[in-house]
């Protein structure tokens, strides 16, 4: 996480709202059942030298409405390792919010880290994932 400055803002891969796909079934459920877009990420500081904390908030656009609402968005997160050609970053499961949240903080230490969040409805269903945001 950068210390250069007190709030930044990221945004990577169709930020401006994009098609976002849709991962229903097209079954009979009014509405539709969308990827979440849109995904944003601010880092916020605290606190100065060794105290010095960082926070993580990540907002998206909820795009799953009327009958066909997700149940609740998953975020993944992965934790960026290697050095140049070496680099990678693997997503892994990180923490899930419920129906209607779009928004989620918190302090992940240091490194660089990005996130994915996708709307998940039942234990089938899964929509594609939102853009990637990097911190």
């Amino acid at each position: 996480i950068s210390e250069s400055a007190e709030v930044m803002s990221f945004c990577f891969n169709s930020c401006d709202g994009g098609d976002g796909g849709d991962g229903g079934d097209g079954g009979s459920a009014s509405g539709s059942f969308d990827a979440p877009s849109n995904l944003q990420a601010s880092v916020e500081k605290s606190g100065k030298g060794r105290n010095a904390v960082s926070t993580v908030n990540l907002t998206w656009a909820d795009n799953s409405n009327g009958d066909a609402n997700e149940d609740y968005f998953a975020i993944e997160r992965c934790a960026e390792t290697g050095k140049g050609k070496d680099k990678s970053c693997v997503f892994e499961p990180h923490v899930s919010v419920g129906q209607d949240v779009n928004s989620y903080s918190e302090s992940p230490g240091s490194g660089t880290f990005m996130y994915r969040v996708k709307a998940h409805r039942g234990t089938a269903e899964e929509t594609p994932y939102s853009n990637e945001v990097k911190i």
